[in-house]
């Protein structure tokens, strides 16, 4: 593959975190294709992104939520920013980063303007604030050259809600980063690290382990978890990942049962995700709504049998009865049902899980969708 560093590209995400965790390795590979400068709100993610990818890092301050003052200073300085650095491409996947960064990519006369929706958050929303969220979620759209979106189901949702009439298309078979299969690999597990996290969690092989990696916040659907996995048969603990956020919170008595439970075992963050996902009996994941969720492309790489919801992203990954389980999101009916399930089918659970490593090995390889990430940028700078 020809390199061409004289194409500039410039990665965009609202906080550094995206980069540092969900682009992991991405800028560093496409630096040796690319001049890449990756750009986002000044924390200790994107100073670790600098230190990792080896690229050159801008910070510029972002607010997650719609605030018109810091907007517009944001705004302005992107706009410095791009006539100064005069990118080919800038590419953009956060949703306030794409608003603010589309809009000065638009004032500034970038050449290519990249957005990659991952996902809306109005679809969990009603009422006004539904309209407000939907309002500022279509209008990147409207400044972006080219809309790639993450996966099918995003595209799905865009065109249901007609949120633009541009063409929409999936870069290789969808996915920001793919998932590293070097890493997420049974083989790459380490018996003696192993023993020692069992150790650290007081593991008992008699007990089913249910894992639960992300944020925990309602939409994410962990009320319904949390409500539902003591009502299954048998020796069950819960293994929740992630932190609290105060941006739509669970319910007081969740996070009170998720924290003093002594059957929940609860860890804000680790590094170490795929040796959780090693010992787990499956991982549910009940979202309410996604874009291409990283914690099911690496829960299916590394053999963990999954129960997911039944919604756009999910479905892009997960076939039911063929690779996994599908429940209906919000519903603690089904949930309780299909839980119930693959706790007394693991025969069958296991079955699955081998197929959805397959469908991961062939779609979703990190190395197939960098490959196909570079001749993107190729193809849209006209190189």
């Amino acid at each position: 593959m020809a390199v061409n560093n004289t194409l500039k590209i410039i990665r965009i995400t609202t906080g550094g975190m995206f980069q540092d965790i969900l682009l992991k390795g991405q800028l560093r590979f496409l630096s040796l294709h690319f001049d890449m400068v990756s750009i986002s709100d000044p924390d200790q993610h994107l100073v670790n992104v600098a230190n990792r990818e080896r690229v050159r890092t801008i910070g510029v301050e972002m607010s997650r939520e719609i605030s018109p003052g810091k907007d517009l200073v944001s705004i302005r300085t992107l706009r410095q920013v791009f006539r100064r650095e005069k990118p080919d491409i800038i590419h953009v996947s956060t949703p306030k980063a794409g608003l603010l960064a589309m809009i000065a990519g638009k004032w500034t006369r970038v050449p290519v303007r990249m957005l990659t929706p991952t996902g809306f958050r109005f679809v969990g929303l009603t009422g006004l604030k539904r309209k407000i969220v939907f309002f500022f979620e279509k209008l990147p759209l409207s400044f972006a050259t080219h809309i790639f979106p993450e996966s099918q189901g995003v595209i799905n949702t865009i065109r249901q809600y007609k949120m633009t009439r541009k063409p929409l298309m999936l870069i290789g078979s969808g996915s920001v980063n793919g998932v590293n299969l070097g890493i997420f690999s049974e083989g790459a597990i380490d018996a003696g690290k192993m023993a020692i996290l069992k150790k650290e969690i007081d593991f008992d092989p008699s007990y089913n382990y249910l894992l639960f990696v992300g944020r925990i916040v309602k939409d994410k659907g962990i009320t319904e978890l949390v409500g539902t996995w003591k009502k299954i048969p048998g020796k069950n603990k819960l293994v929740v990942l992630g932190p609290f956020e105060k941006g739509d919170p669970v319910p007081g008595h969740i996070e009170d049962e998720i924290r003093n439970n002594p059957d929940i075992i609860h860890i804000d963050w680790t590094d170490d995700v795929h040796y959780f996902m090693a010992l787990a009996t499956l991982l549910v994941h009940p979202s309410y709504r996604e874009g291409l969720p990283n914690v099911l492309l690496q829960a299916g790489a590394m053999g963990c049998p999954i129960i997911c919801t039944a919604i756009e992203g999910n479905m892009d990954i997960v076939d039911d009865k063929i690779n996994g389980l599908l429940f209906q999101p919000r519903d603690i009916g089904t949930l309780e049902k299909t839980l119930a399930f693959a706790l007394a089918n693991p025969a069958t659970m296991q079955q699955y899980a081998g197929k959805l490593r397959q469908k991961i090995e062939y779609k979703f390889d990190q190395k197939l969708v960098l490959q196909a990430l570079v001749r993107q940028y190729q193809e849209v700078a006209g190189k």
